[in-house]
């Protein structure tokens, strides 16, 4: 199984940061950004898979912030993962209470869709939203993306292929010789 790691691309809507636009610092881990209002909230919208893993299975996905808490003690963010519908794939509150080192938490591993059944599709994870809503006690944010566990499709790369025993089937299509 392989990885592949999804960063924010754009912000639709926050409130209560130092700056704005802040996917342009939760996609790395070079800068940070702190929250200056009780009432905080970030939503954007994360990169989408790359065209090549289209014929992959997603075996699963996670969110990971990276953030500190703020100087009035430990805090909490919020956070969720969801459809552009507005079906909640994860919602979950992570717990911050390192105030001199940034800690990085994930939320639980998700292999369903939201219906809690139906597995995940490619489709279904380029067409999502994520969203922080920090504590009141304060925050600041380093980093934040979703890992995307997959299988490649499986794929013949050597050529000519040959078959030295057994019988193959065409049940459509056709062979040229």
């Amino acid at each position: 199984m392989a990885t592949v790691t999804l960063v924010p691309t754009s912000t639709t809507s926050e409130a209560g940061w130092a700056s704005s636009n802040i996917h342009t610092i939760l996609d790395d881990d070079s800068s940070t950004v702190a929250q200056n209002s009780a009432v905080c909230d970030w939503q954007g919208v994360p990169e989408d898979l790359d065209s090549s893993l289209s014929g992959a299975t997603i075996n699963s996905v996670k969110v990971t912030f990276k953030a500190q808490r703020g100087g009035k003690g430990n805090t909490t963010a919020g956070i969720t993962y969801r459809t552009t519908a507005g079906d909640n794939i994860i919602i979950e509150t992570l717990s911050y209470t390192d105030a001199s080192n940034p800690e990085s938490l994930e939320t639980a591993t998700v292999t369903t869709q939201h219906d809690g059944a139906t597995a995940l599709t490619f489709s279904y994870i380029n067409d999502t939203v994520l969203r922080i809503t920090p504590a009141s006690t304060g925050i600041t944010a380093h980093h934040l993306f979703i890992t995307v566990d997959y299988t490649a499709a499986a794929a013949v790369t050597d050529f000519p292929v040959s078959l030295t025993s057994g019988k193959i089937s065409l049940t459509s299509g056709r062979i040229s010789i």
